[in-house]
């Protein structure tokens, strides 16, 4: 295996024996930022493709190497400004988000906008740093900036199919493009274009709606045949603990009735419960029943 620390000739061309499908690096050329700026290290989307490197952590791009072949965006007068912001997670906390950061920042992301988890985060109510993100993205927007946002693949939008599908909506409604950095769904996807990702993604998220309205109906028809009210319930009180309950039973999973679920807080917001409040509450009726 090459030093990863070393750009001698012989490993840059290595490493510049194939071109670079994330960033579009020609054969002979390092590897560069969005701006067309040489970038700090070769992508590993390349590198993994050279038997040699495949194992190499990080190669490094020699200081002031390919300066010539700076190829900054076209731009025009009236073009819009592009933000880039970067999203990096850890599955536990023994990991470490710095290779994905690395990876970001080669590709042009300022570290000021990168947001990382750094322990793992069962709950969704704790993934601050993608709530982060995201808030930063829908208010760019708000402010007609072009908002990127990119991860290093596509495991980094979601931890369950459920979570990549609402996330992706979001992205899509708020009309955010995702750039995805390596693996099968490497590229750009941008919601207001013909790009199959979004499509599919919007498709399953109608289907997880429809889902979710059948099961409601169906858990209030099971409420009301027990004599129970169905309305909008207070958070943990024992109207929401009854339709908690009358959801479970009409088939609904424990993510499905969080996002079912609504009730107001003292500001008049509509919220959902978290799942450790159904989990709760679901316990809680096993015990008195």
């Amino acid at each position: 295996m090459a030093n990863t620390t070393r750009t001698d000739e012989e490993t840059i061309a290595l490493a510049e024996s194939e071109a670079c499908s994330t960033c579009t690096a020609e054969q002979g050329h390092p590897c560069r930022t969005a701006s067309g700026a040489p970038a700090a290290s070769y992508h590993t989307s390349r590198t993994s493709l050279v038997p040699e490197l495949a194992k190499a952590k990080r190669v490094v791009v020699p200081r002031g190497r390919g300066t010539d072949y700076r190829t900054p965006r076209t731009t025009v007068a009236t073009a819009t400004a592009l933000l880039l912001l970067g999203y990096a997670r850890v599955s536990t906390s023994k990991q470490s988000t710095a290779s994905q950061v690395d990876a970001l920042t080669d590709y042009g992301v300022s570290p000021e906008h990168i947001h990382a988890e750094n322990e793992s985060t069962r709950e969704r109510d704790k993934r601050h740093a993608w709530q982060h993100v995201l808030d930063e993205a829908v208010q760019a927007r708000r402010f007609g900036l072009a908002v990127t946002l990119v991860v290093t693949d596509e495991e980094r939008i979601g931890r369950d199919a459920d979570e990549m599908v609402k996330d992706a909506e979001t992205l899509r409604t708020n009309g955010i493009t995702l750039r995805i950095l390596s693996g099968p769904l490497a590229g750009e996807h941008r919601p207001d274009g013909d790009n199959t990702l979004f499509k599919i993604f919007a498709v399953l998220a109608e289907r997880k709606r429809e889902s979710i309205r059948e099961k409601v109906l169906r858990g209030q028809g099971t409420a009301r045949k027990n004599g129970k009210t169905v309305g909008r319930p207070v958070v943990g009180t024992t109207a929401m603990a009854a339709q908690v309950r009358a959801l479970k039973d009409g088939g609904m999973s424990v993510p499905e009735i969080c996002d079912a679920v609504t009730f107001k807080d003292a500001k008049g917001k509509l919220k959902n419960p978290s799942r450790a409040t159904v989990y709760r509450l679901l316990q809680e009726g096993e015990a008195m029943a």
